[in-house]
């Protein structure tokens, strides 16, 4: 199998207290979603949350979307690094959808660069179902449904 389908990356900050107004000030970065702390979700209510999305890959593999975020954050390794010291969850959230064998190539260069950022990297994988050549015939043994 290839790599991953629908890779996407986010930087994704929560905290029960958190206001996304000090969170965007201290990072000098608009979220691309937020979800104020108390705020009700499909969830019930829930956490301060401050997501910044990098989207889709598209064209650009694993390496060199992961490098424009450490390009992105390593200007910012000191808020980041305040934030969790003062009970914020920060984190990189990398993200896809998946079968069986794939995989998700990265570089020991581009893993290092995220290291250094100091915040723990998540993966979220959806599974996409295995597809059958042959799962357009009829079964040998007939629908249940048509009776003997």
């Amino acid at each position: 199998m290839g790599p991953w389908a629908s890779l996407s990356v986010a930087l994704v900050i929560t905290e029960g207290d958190l206001v996304p107004d000090s969170v965007s000030k201290r990072l000098r970065l608009d979220p691309s979603s937020f979800q104020d702390r108390g705020s009700v979700s499909d969830d019930g209510v829930g956490e301060g949350c401050w997501v910044l999305e990098y989207g889709d890959a598209g064209s650009r593999g694993p390496d060199q979307l992961l490098g424009a975020v450490c390009d992105l954050l390593t200007s910012r390794r000191v808020e980041l690094t305040e934030l969790r010291t003062q009970g914020f969850d920060a984190r990189i959230e990398i993200a896809g959808a998946v079968e069986t064998n794939s995989h998700l190539r990265v570089s020991t260069e581009t893993l290092s660069r995220l290291a250094d950022l100091g915040i723990p990297i998540s993966f979220t994988v959806k599974s996409v179902p295995e597809r059958d050549d042959c799962d357009w015939l009829p079964s040998a043994q007939g629908d249940p449904a048509d009776g003997p």
